[in-house]
């Protein structure tokens, strides 16, 4: 069975990285949304278990512990992972408690970071 993932990010570019990445890895379903308020409504009305939020730190309008909060208050067991742009020093305000995934580290760490937070339970079934 795959682990369901929301992925939360307004910038093309990363999105594309980040769902390709997953979504080759065999290993995932990855639920998309461009908005912060988007993957809050699909995180609501999603009829099935969400293993992994995996949202930009700093969205238009509201931050990733924004969308982490309200979602983990129907769903306490999804894991959170917030992707920053930069290490920056009142980050660890910003993230909530959460962790964290440099931008410019994704491609190297994604997939890694991904299993680590998930307890490596689908290492199997993506082969990568």
């Amino acid at each position: 069975m795959k682990r369901v993932i929301l992925l939360v990010e307004d910038e093309r570019p990363i999105r594309r990285l980040v769902h390709g990445i997953l979504a080759r890895s065999g290993a995932y379903r990855v639920l998309v949304a461009k908005t912060g308020e988007e993957g809050i409504q699909i995180g609501l009305e999603f009829p099935s278990t969400i293993h992994l939020l995996l949202a930009n730190a700093i969205l238009p309008g509201m931050l990733g512990t924004d969308v982490a909060v309200k979602l983990k208050a129907v769903r306490p067991a999804m894991r959170v992972i917030l992707l920053t742009g930069k290490a920056h020093k009142d980050l660890a305000v910003l993230n909530g408690g959460f962790q964290r995934l440099e931008k410019a580290r994704a491609g190297e760490d994604l997939l890694d970071r991904v299993r680590a937070e998930l307890g490596g339970a689908v290492r199997a079934a993506g082969g990568g």
